[in-house]
Order: C-alpha cells, then structure tokens, then sequence
C-alpha cells in the first residue's frame, strides 16, 4: 500500500512541474511578440508624406503594410513609393484599402517596424500614422 502512495505522489509532484514550467515557456513567448519589431520614438518624427497610400498586407491587430503612391494623378496611380507601416487604434485596414491624407493631414513617423519577407529577407520600414497637423 505504501508503494502505491508513492507512486501517486510522484505522478501528482510531476503535473505540478509540468504545469509550472508551461506557465514559464507560455510567459516568456507571449512576453516576445510582436512589439519585439516595433521600436516607437519618445517623440513623433517629421511628416515623410501627404500622397495617397494603398494596403499591401495587413497584419495583426488591424496595422498595414501600405506603399505610397508616386503618382499625383488618380487615373494611373502607381504605388512604387516608400512602404511604411501604419498604425492605428480606432481604425482597421484591409488588403487594397487606399489611405488618403485628407486636407490638413500628414503622414508622419512614429517609429521603425522590423519584418521578415517570404523569402527570409530582412526589412526595416517607417512605423507612421495619419496626423493632424
């Protein structure tokens, strides 16, 4: 009888265990996500744009990858410009969306984003968001 109760402590000590160390791994991946590639400044940066911008990918939590338009005529509008990332808390983006700086506003810098293409190829991208000026 003795043995059986030693057994059952050693299963009971053993979940225990395994329960802890999967809060530890669970605290340590959730605590580097995403914001691990998001570096925000302490101060806004300059305006880098007031031209038309079009969603490329949209990604978590409603942010965009977006490249500006090097066109400033609407009917053969090409988006070859800078990519940048915007970033928005009242407002979610979807693939094809065209963002345009309405009159008064800028697109300005807030930070830097970190990403990895398909192809494994490190990009550094202006974080931005639409600003009133």
């Amino acid at each position: 009888m003795k043995k059986i109760w030693v057994f059952l402590l050693g299963v009971l000590a053993g979940l225990v265990l395994f329960f802890i160390i999967s809060c530890i791994i669970a605290f340590t991946n959730s605590s580097s996500s995403e914001d691990d590639n998001f570096i925000r400044f302490p101060e806004m940066g300059e305006c880098i744009s007031n031209n038309r911008f079009k969603v490329i990918q949209v990604l978590d939590n409603g942010i965009a990858l977006a490249k500006e338009s090097s066109s400033d005529n609407e009917d053969f509008d090409f988006y070859t410009g800078i990519t940048v990332l915007f970033i928005t808390k009242d407002k979610y983006y979807y693939d094809g969306e065209i963002i345009t700086p309405s009159h008064g506003q800028c697109v300005r810098q807030v930070g830097i984003y970190r990403y990895e293409t398909r192809n494994d190829i490190g990009k550094t991208v202006p974080a931005v968001t639409l600003y009133k000026n």
